[in-house]
């Protein structure tokens, strides 16, 4: 969830720094007090392209950072893992967007991208307005939104294997269908198999022959470095001389602390005799061959001309040889390939369609339950006639199985189901998403919910309604709202108030959180635009009701 957010120079903002906890808070203000300021800095965080304009009047740089609180494991933890982010429970997001338009991204104190910042924070925000309906209309992520519902991963994952084993095959038996050879596509082929065999490849020779090279061509300067180390501990008056000189003149000195000196000194010249001997053994042992050199050189090339002619590794050119053989068992058993493969595409086909079918009841299983749960939720947000549809067309088949879904909503008694993405209403589509979303940012993970005066054009009952259900959804999700209506605002655990201050040379705008008092006050002018005895008992009434009610 969001825990913090702070804005400088951002608009018409000069600086702001809000502190969030885990509920429903509602921001309400005039008409141009710059509510949408706060959401469009909210959606910057969730990686949306940066404007120049976002940019405070004669301020250099306009600043928008949040810090969200992630759970173990969760989708965006291991995200920033595979990157090489460093993880905690907390994410800190920093936009910084310059008076020329061009923008950075911070994530954890670490530049990032944009498409790394909004692949992790879509999997925590989910930011909705009137006319943005994300993913929920899109026709592609419903299928993934009821497979939710169905809660089995390892059958998901088992269809889509089989369909990428089974779609493999016919590209292969595809490929040979339409291929032709001759007899002298035969011989050419055998002959670059030949050509590749006699060469006799081996993994990780290609590394271990140049590591030789290296070393061979280092010899020179190694024994060259060995041999001086020798001369210098043992020419006439080197290292071990003037050592041997020095324990002979301690010798016959006595004392018991003379005595330990001699004593030491013969250990460490007896210790550099030895390592004098072991330098010498050293150098005797080392050979080279300019042989081995040419033949390592030789082998080299063969090497290369062979990767420029199959494949850029040693490891393609293996491959290659492969499917030459493959060739030529194609041209010269051509018959008992195909049938092989019509063979094991059949076997793969029944093994994808078994588990595609069984996914497939479990679908149709959860989708009843999804239908009455969604219809259930737009009774309660005043669409008692709404009727949700899963229209189910079976598809040829895919990764995903061999369903193709869409889903339909029709709001009026008699009316044909269309599907969702095609509902006029724009009231009616808020509310039908309002429901929507309190059922699948649950299944989704997502950990905070932002609507933008999604409530436009409803008022009573409808109301007070979309502000129980935002209420209900902030059990499962941080909810925000910026909405013009007392009786959504009403159902808030915390309202803050977005007001503009002007001066003559100056507009800003400020976030304020509100006081018990001031609330009912606020309510109170939304709701009757005056504040008087008989609306300050109207809205303290409202208040009361509202924090009351239980979805």
């Amino acid at each position: 969830m969001l825990k913090n957010l702070f804005v400088k120079d951002f608009v018409l903002i000069d600086e702001c720094y809000l502190e969030f906890d885990r509920g429903f808070s509602a921001f309400t203000g005039e008409t141009g007090a710059g509510k949408s300021l706060l959401i469009d800095a909210m959606c910057l965080l969730a990686g949306e392209r940066a404007s120049a304009s976002f940019v405070k009047q004669n301020a250099s740089k306009a600043i928008v950072e949040g810090t969200l609180e992630i759970e173990e494991g969760s989708a965006v933890s291991m995200i920033l893992k595979e990157a090489g982010y460093p993880i905690g429970n907390r994410l800190t997001l920093r936009r910084e967007i310059g008076h020329d338009g061009k923008s950075s991204v911070l994530i954890n104190g670490r530049p990032a991208t944009l498409a790394l910042l909004k692949e992790c924070v879509q999997h925590e925000i989910d930011i909705h307005s009137q006319h943005d309906t994300q993913y929920l209309l899109n026709k592609n992520s419903q299928l993934q939104l009821l497979d939710r519902f169905v809660k089995n991963e390892l059958l998901i994952e088992t269809v889509r294997q089989r369909y990428a084993c089974l779609h493999q095959l016919e590209m292969e038996y595809q490929k040979a269908l339409n291929t032709t050879y001759n007899e002298n596509d035969l011989a050419f082929i055998q002959a670059e198999i030949d050509e590749i065999q006699t060469a006799s490849l081996k993994a990780q020779e290609e590394e271990e022959l140049i590591l030789r090279q290296r070393e061979i061509q280092q010899f020179e300067k190694t024994f060259q470095r060995l041999n001086e180390a020798v001369m210098l501990l043992e020419e006439n008056d080197g290292v071990n001389e003037k050592l041997y000189q020095a324990v002979r003149s301690l010798s016959d000195l006595k004392g018991q602390r003379l005595e330990e000196l001699h004593q030491c000194l013969l250990e460490h010249y007896n210790e550099v005799v030895d390592i004098s001997e072991q330098l010498k053994d050293y150098i005797g042992e080392m050979e080279v061959s300019e042989e081995e050199l040419n033949a390592i050189q030789g082998r080299l090339y063969e090497i290369q001309r062979l990767k420029r002619k199959y494949g850029p590794t040693i490891e393609a050119v293996l491959k290659r040889q492969e499917e030459m053989q493959q060739q030529i068992q194609l041209i010269v058993n051509r018959q008992a390939y195909m049938d092989q493969m019509e063979s094991r595409i059949q076997k793969a086909r029944a093994e994808f369609m078994e588990k595609a079918e069984e996914l497939s009841v479990l679908r149709h299983q959860a989708a009843l339950y999804l239908e009455k749960e969604i219809e259930k939720h737009c009774r309660d947000l005043m669409l008692p006639h709404a009727r949700f549809v899963v229209d189910f067309q079976q598809s040829e088949g895919s990764a995903s199985g061999i369903d193709d879904l869409e889903f339909y909503i029709s709001m009026n008694p008699g009316e044909m189901p269309r599907p969702l993405a095609r509902v006029a209403s724009g009231g009616e589509l808020s509310r039908l998403m309002l429901g929507m979303k309190t059922i699948f940012t649950r299944l989704q993970g997502i950990q905070t919910v932002i609507f933008d005066e999604i409530d436009t054009g409803v008022s009573g009952a409808v109301a007070s309604a979309i502000g129980r259900k935002m209420k209900a959804l902030s059990q499962d999700a941080q909810v925000f709202s910026v909405t013009h209506l007392a009786q959504v605002a009403a159902c808030a655990q915390n309202h803050y108030l977005v007001k503009k201050k002007m001066t003559e040379t100056s507009t800003t705008t400020e976030v304020v959180l509100l006081s018990p008092q001031l609330r009912i006050e606020q309510l109170a002018l939304i709701a009757s635009g005056t504040i008087s005895p008989a609306s300050l008992s109207a809205a303290e009434e409202l208040l009361e009701n509202s924090q009351k009610s239980r979805e």
